[in-house]
């Protein structure tokens, strides 16, 4: 992924930052304490265990088409 792609992935996912049941709650991880790969696919946790799956749902995809959008 191109950086201003990543750039623009970032911007579009800041959305999503706190919106878990357990960031609300302010019970385990956010969003903000993982690392994120963005060429990798891969999300790594605060204590160092890297994501099994990559998989967007339909609101994160819309949120980065708009972003591509955007930046074009």
């Amino acid at each position: 992924m191109a950086t201003t792609d990543a750039t623009a992935v970032d911007r579009a996912m800041t959305t999503f930052i706190h919106s878990s049941p357990q960031a609300r709650a302010a019970t385990g991880y956010d969003r903000a304490a993982f690392t994120i790969g963005w060429t990798a696919r891969q999300a790594i946790c605060p204590q160092g265990q890297t994501s099994s799956s990559w998989t967007r749902t339909q609101a994160q995809q819309q949120a980065l088409d708009a972003a591509r959008t955007l930046a074009a």
